[in-house]
């Protein structure tokens, strides 16, 4: 029953999470916006599929320790809750959930997937389904923070 619940949860999170990514902008809905970077997170390493890569102008590989923080939410909270969190994200299972009890009250975090045909996970995402605010971090390999802020004004960051 345990895993059902797990699995319907998921579920609703990735459509919410989905829906909050996809929805036009609004008057009263808090823009997404690059936050800074966290070095010395946990090792990751993940991969974009070859075709969206070059459709990017991105690599396909991506690794390494240092995590840019987006968030619609205050920066100061994203930084110091992803921080929270990231303690967390090499610890889950693929899939898994990162929830409350990881420090940030009514969020629900998970796992970010990569796109079809990719591998391994970009990082994590965290919604408060009340008011429909997020952040997220994520491993970018190379990139600097000005080139991520180029990428997220252009509507080109392939996560988040």
């Amino acid at each position: 029953m345990r895993t059902i619940s797990i699995l319907l949860l998921t579920a609703v999170v990735a459509t919410l999470a989905a829906q909050a990514g996809a929805a036009p902008q609004t008057p009263g809905q808090a823009k997404i916006q690059v936050c800074g970077q966290l070095r010395n997170g946990p090792l990751n390493d993940w991969a974009l599929p070859r075709t969206a890569a070059r459709r990017l102008g991105l690599p396909t590989r991506f690794r390494g320790r240092t995590w840019t923080v987006l968030a619609s939410t205050p920066c100061a909270f994203a930084m110091q809750s992803s921080r929270t969190v990231l303690r967390r994200w090499a610890k889950t299972q693929r899939g898994g959930l990162l929830i409350r009890e990881h420090g940030v009250r009514g969020y629900h975090c998970s796992k970010t997937p990569t796109p079809p045909g990719g591998r391994g996970h970009a990082g994590g995402q965290c919604l408060y389904l009340a008011i429909g605010r997020r952040f997220g971090f994520y491993q970018l390999g190379s990139l600097s923070l000005a080139q991520a802020k180029r990428l997220v004004a252009r509507g080109r960051l392939p996560v988040g």
